[in-house]
């Protein structure tokens, strides 16, 4: 399955198809999937609800909510909660940066679309949920050909623009996602940590396995440039006069501390790591992730030994 745009990498899809992204649990789902379900025939237990979409049977609408709220919700049970995937997209104005022609958003996009593309193929839901200072998008859960296709249109219409608050935002938006579900959260990061560490806490208690993909341009983690240079705040518009080798040396020190401190808030939680620089392919630096991911699963390694 594969849908041209400007965020599609066939390499890179072809690679993912290759790792592939099994779930770390046994998957409770009676779609011929990817995943193995414990359970056979219909399960009386009430899991969650989900949005109804077009192609959906009406008789699994739950008209009681309707009545409610006017919102149309399918109710699911035990033995329908396949994997599913949330993927979440910082659209904050930071991830706008781009030192080698390719902003971060890009990068971001094009292994969005790449998961996207193989949850689709593996018939496992994914979500799409766009954040800066609020939840700007969210596409409800899907496991369709028709689900890739609004994943990949809402990606080619954004751009990232407003202020970031992601720590935030990820607090309210934990409590919109089905529990026993796989967050995978692309971004800068650049938030309080504070905010980031609350964030992080109530994902993990909510969710099976979080997924931090850190999105960087080499510029950001290297300060290669010479002469006086002018920086400018792609968020609030401040700017400073600069000689980056005046600095160079402290100011790497500075960033290889930030991605530790990221880090070591994802190890806190159990959730994993994957520095995503954006002068690196995401054929090498995703792909190489989920290998090892994959290889770890067979031998029933933890989270925190593979990020």
């Amino acid at each position: 399955m594969f849908i041209s745009s400007k965020y599609s990498d066939p390499d890179l899809i072809g690679r993912l198809r290759t790792a592939g992204f099994a779930a770390r649990w046994v998957a409770q789902g009676n779609l011929v999937g990817h995943n193995k379900s414990p359970y056979v025939g219909h399960s009386a237990e009430f899991a969650d609800f989900r949005p109804y979409s077009p192609g959906d049977d009406l008789r699994r609408l739950d008209w009681r909510v309707f009545a409610r709220t006017g919102r149309y919700l399918l109710r699911r049970y035990e033995e329908e909660s396949n994997l599913r995937a949330a993927l979440v997209l910082d659209t904050s104005a930071s991830m706008r940066y781009a030192g080698n022609g390719k902003s971060k958003f890009d990068h971001a996009a094009t292994a969005i679309t790449g998961l996207a593309t193989l949850f689709a193929e593996q018939r496992d839901a994914s979500a799409l949920i766009m954040i800066d200072v609020v939840r700007k998008a969210f596409l409800p859960f899907s496991a369709t050909e028709a689900q890739l296709r609004r994943v990949v249109d809402l990606l080619e219409k954004s751009k990232p623009e407003r202020e970031t608050g992601i720590g935030k935002v990820l607090q309210r938006v934990a409590e919109e996602i089905p529990r026993r579900s796989v967050v995978i959260i692309a971004s800068d990061f650049l938030d309080e940590d504070a905010d980031l560490r609350l964030a992080f806490q109530r994902l993990s208690k909510r969710f099976d396995e979080i997924l931090l993909l850190h999105v960087l341009d080499r510029d950001e983690l290297e300060l290669p440039q010479d002469g006086l240079i002018k920086f400018r705040d792609l968020e609030v518009g401040g700017e400073l006069l600069v000689e980056p080798r005046q600095i160079r040396r402290a100011y790497q020190k500075a960033m290889q501390q930030f991605c530790e401190n990221t880090r070591k808030l994802a190890s806190e939680v159990s959730a994993h790591y994957v520095l995503l620089r954006s002068d690196v392919p995401l054929s090498t630096s995703l792909v190489e992730y989920l290998h090892r991911r994959s290889v770890s699963k067979g031998r029933g390694a933890s989270a925190k030994s593979i990020s």
